[in-house]
């Protein structure tokens, strides 16, 4: 168990320290890779985690509930997720291809996508907070 946190931690790690470096060559000349290369790093991420919910969502639907964990998510929160991602990665593909020139559309349909992922990810992150501030509330707990 903690051997998987640590692999993910310097996965994750390693991604956004490439993508730096690979954002700031970019933007200071040094190269003139096409967008959607320098920001290759998080787009196989994104796939990694992509395909992760892919699996434990069809395991979980598969299962039919019969040995899933209590602790484990919901099929229709693994959706969510999945189809947060899925925005996201359009966002960043729409966002390099407008910063490349391939795309001719403005910067505020380009980023529409980004404003949906933002807005549902700190919907999710509120509702969530605020359910478990009630919990602890009814608990007898304070926050």
């Amino acid at each position: 168990m903690v051997v998987a946190i640590v692999v993910r931690t310097t996965t994750t790690w390693v991604v956004f320290v490439l993508l730096t470096i690979f954002i700031a060559l970019r933007v200071s000349g040094e190269t003139e890779w096409h967008w959607l290369a320098v920001v290759l790093p998080l787009l196989i991420f994104d796939a990694a985690c992509l395909l992760a919910l892919c699996h434990g969502l069809w395991t979980h639907l598969k299962e039919r509930r019969a040995n899933v964990p209590d602790n484990t998510w919901s099929a229709w929160r693994k959706l969510w997720f999945l189809l947060v991602l899925l925005v996201k990665v359009i966002a960043v593909i729409l966002l390099c291809l407008r910063l490349s020139g391939d795309l001719e559309a403005s910067y505020i349909v380009v980023c529409i996508p980004l404003w949906i992922f933002l807005v549902a990810v700190t919907g999710d992150l509120s509702r969530v907070l605020l359910r478990d501030v009630i919990r602890l509330r009814r608990r007898g707990r304070s926050v």
